[in-house]
């Protein structure tokens, strides 16, 4: 979700607000939005008379977007202002609680898988395990029974004497 954007003059008083092209021409409705704001900080006393009247010709004389900044410099941002940053945090909030529900929900399917994982495992291991035991068997078993019958033979063959 896209953030929404301020005009530029609003820069350095509302976070996340910002243009990309600075040259970018400013309509009739940008400049009277200005001039709003800055009759709210004059009615609310932060902007002496003449401060207000050189902020408010800046603001009426501006072409660009780049004329624009710096216009609410030191001014803290208005209700309308606070408000709508108080929102768009409150969306990143719920953006990042939703982030973490989803990871959540996503460690648990992988918590459920384990033990089916483990059981693939572990009858690979005793496939592999049976594998190993039947070719050694062919292998050692022979010798294990001519070794026995060498036992045998030495033990209790013609030579022995019995007792």
């Amino acid at each position: 979700m896209s953030q929404p954007s301020g005009p530029p003059w609003t820069a350095s008083s509302a976070p996340g607000a910002s243009y990309d092209d600075p040259d970018l021409r400013v309509s009739d409705a940008e400049r009277a939005e200005a001039a709003d704001r800055l009759s709210q900080h004059f009615s609310d006393g932060r902007l002496d008379q003449a401060e207000y009247n050189e902020r408010l010709d800046q603001a009426m004389s501006a072409k660009t977007r780049a004329d624009l900044r710096g216009l609410f410099a030191g001014l803290p941002p208005t209700e309308a202002e606070a408000a709508a940053a108080r929102e768009a945090a409150a969306a990143a909030r719920d953006a990042e609680a939703a982030a973490a529900k989803q990871a959540a929900s996503t460690a648990a399917r992988q918590r459920r898988r384990r033990p089916f994982r483990h059981l693939v495992f572990l009858a690979l291991v005793v496939v592999v395990a049976i594998g190993f035991a039947h070719a050694m068997a062919h292998f050692y078993l022979p010798w294990l029974l001519i070794a026995l019958l060498a036992f045998l033979w030495l033990t209790h063959g013609p030579g022995q004497q019995r007792r």
